[in-house]
């Protein structure tokens, strides 16, 4: 916080000093808080932020193990990483293709992390265990699958739907997966597809899927496995 902006809160007492506003108890020879109390509400101010934006994430669905551990300048197999960071939902498809293990999650989930950033709404689908929800024999589960993937159709904000197309996918998978892009697509809402499978396999599993993804913007994500030591 600017010094400027915390001097002049309190009238000058008699005795010719200023008391720190900052509550810590130094006498001061001008009005407001000195730099040691300063420093330590900005780390305050800075602490609550951070702390407001871990909720939303996990709000989002975010997995626990992926809050906080990604950065933007961690981002090393894309070409442009400040591009997709700056990416506002124009075109309204957008799709992270590459091998295992280079970094698409991490991607999606910092895009998750600046639109919450921005004050806007998103939502992480991890898409195998959403349809394995689905597929159950449980009335309840299945039934509360089908609320999740109908609330993550309707954000108004963005989508991430990760490992959303395997190399090998059931008939019903892939289904659901285009009827999500389909419905975002129809209101223009921001989607983000994760897959390790290349354009051409996804055409052989669906030429309406492969489709809607060429007609958005395409990134691939190359190079070495990130989880390999």
């Amino acid at each position: 916080m600017d010094e400027e902006i915390l001097k002049g809160l309190i009238k000058k007492p008699t005795g010719g000093e200023w008391p720190c506003t900052g509550g810590c108890g130094k006498m001061l020879d001008w009005p407001g808080a000195c730099s040691e109390c300063i420093a330590k509400f900005e780390r305050s101010l800075r602490g609550f932020v951070e702390k407001t934006i871990e909720e939303k994430l996990r709000e989002a669905e975010v997995p626990p193990a992926s809050i906080s551990r990604y950065t933007w300048e961690g981002v090393r197999n894309v070409p442009d990483p400040q591009a997709l960071r700056a990416w506002a939902g124009k075109p309204p498809l957008l799709t992270l293709s590459g091998p295992a293990g280079t970094g698409k999650t991490a991607i999606g989930v910092l895009l998750i992390e600046t639109w919450l950033e921005a004050g806007n709404q998103a939502r992480y689908v991890h898409v195998p265990r959403l349809i394995e929800s689905l597929r159950r024999r449980d009335d309840a589960a299945r039934a509360d699958a089908q609320a999740a993937l109908d609330t993550a159709r309707a954000v108004k904000g963005l989508v991430v739907l990760d490992e959303a197309i395997a190399l090998r996918q059931t008939e019903f998978a892939v289904d659901t997966v285009l009827q999500t892009v389909d419905y975002r697509l129809s209101y223009e809402l921001p989607t983000v597809v994760i897959t390790n499978a290349p354009l051409d396999v996804i055409r052989g599993l669906d030429e309406r899927l492969s489709s809607r993804l060429s007609g958005g913007w395409i990134v691939f994500v190359a190079g070495h496995d990130l989880r390999a030591r």
